[in-house]
């Protein structure tokens, strides 16, 4: 993950520390809630069933309803806050990028086309703001619930957890590789997207001029061309994205399987209970949910950064300097008068005028057309 970044992207919160902090505190309290049925499955086995604990048994099932009634309110919360954050981050990047377009030199439209500028402020602001969706609400909610979870395992047996992590190193180089091939589809995608918006900006806003030459054909050529290009990226990102659910749960299940064989010796042997064996194998396979998303939130970062970056690549473009010796003109009284003006694009070498000499009388209206 480009780290700087990520750190430009986030300067755009510092308006809602306040609530953010909110969120987050919201999102640590959900993330241990989540933990809960771990230990509350230990001591319904071995409380419960096993000390025949009547109280416990009245107890527990009060205590996971209003755990998970608590839950529900700080979601909702928690989304509410983020969501409208994110939301209003899309806003003020459109309004930053949209006036900043406004102020770039004239040669910068000439090697951009409508369309493309049209998917920067549109298509790649929007998957920026992705990118702070998932951060604040899916990745601090899912790894205080992972090192909840992480945390029981330990605390019931230390050395079940450890055998259980030895997948990890496994895990991460293909997830890693996954990532960073993502980021590319992503930057491919999103210019083949600018492409797709150009030309059916170009095709419809010329369409007399394309039926007038019967350039009808053409134009659906040229479309399905980069309409083909778009779906065979978009192929390969499926592919890389749907193979790490299986590939991390074939993973899961292979750690789990020992700890099942191993851990069920111990029980049969009487030295582990099995209100711990139970919830161990629970909290183990409770698990995997939290560290999928992750996993899919780092896949998905990639490619929003991808669209943050296009949008950084245009406000970090200069905007054009005004020369100095320009006089504001305030009123005349008869007429205005230029003498010899020419100009040229500094992407061309032909000028658009040469040597022209205009006398603007008042009240009158003068137009070049060219």
């Amino acid at each position: 993950v480009n780290i700087e970044l990520c750190k430009r992207l986030f300067r755009y919160l510092n308006p809602y520390k306040k609530k953010l902090l909110l969120a987050i505190l919201f999102s640590v309290i959900v993330g241990v809630i989540a933990s809960s049925p771990v230990p509350i499955i230990q001591k319904t086995f071995d409380d419960i069933f096993v000390k025949k604990d009547f109280f416990m048994l009245k107890a527990i099932p009060i205590a996971l309803v209003l755990l998970y009634a608590i839950k529900a309110i700080l979601v909702y919360a928690q989304n509410i806050i983020i969501l409208g954050i994110s939301w209003e981050l899309v806003v003020r990047v459109r309004e930053e990028l949209f006036a900043h377009i406004h102020k770039l030199p004239f040669n910068f439209f000439e090697e951009n086309e409508t369309g493309q500028l049209i998917s920067r402020v549109m298509n790649d602001v929007t998957i920026m703001q992705s990118t702070i969706t998932r951060l604040l609400k899916e990745f601090v909610q899912n790894s205080i619930t992972l090192l909840a979870l992480l945390g029981w395992i330990f605390y019931l047996k230390w050395d079940w957890a450890i055998i259980s992590l030895l997948v990890i190193p496994v895990m991460l180089l293909p997830i890693n590789n996954i990532a960073r091939k993502l980021k590319k589809l992503s930057h491919k995608g999103q210019e083949i997207t600018a492409d797709l918006n150009a030309t059916i900006l170009e095709s419809f806003s010329g369409i007399k001029v394309v039926r007038a030459f019967a350039m009808e054909r053409f134009e659906a050529e040229k479309f399905n061309s980069f309409s083909h290009s778009f779906l065979a990226v978009m192929k390969k990102n499926v592919k890389y994205i749907e193979i790490t659910s299986p590939f991390l749960e074939l993973l899961g299940v292979v750690s789990a399987s020992f700890v099942l064989w191993y851990g069920g010796f111990q029980v049969l042997t009487d030295k582990v209970t099995q209100g711990t064996f139970i919830a161990f194998i629970v909290g183990l396979f409770m698990m995997y949910a939290p560290l999928r998303i992750l996993l899919r939130i780092y896949t998905n970062i990639q490619v929003s950064l991808a669209g943050a970056e296009r949008v950084f690549s245009i406000l970090d473009l200069e905007e054009e300097k005004v020369k100095g010796g320009n006089k504001e003109l305030i009123r005349f009284n008869e007429v205005i008068e230029f003498q010899n003006v020419s100009f040229k694009y500094p992407s061309r070498n032909t000028a658009v005028l040469n040597s022209i000499n205009l006398t603007l009388e008042k009240t009158k209206i003068l137009a070049i057309v060219g």
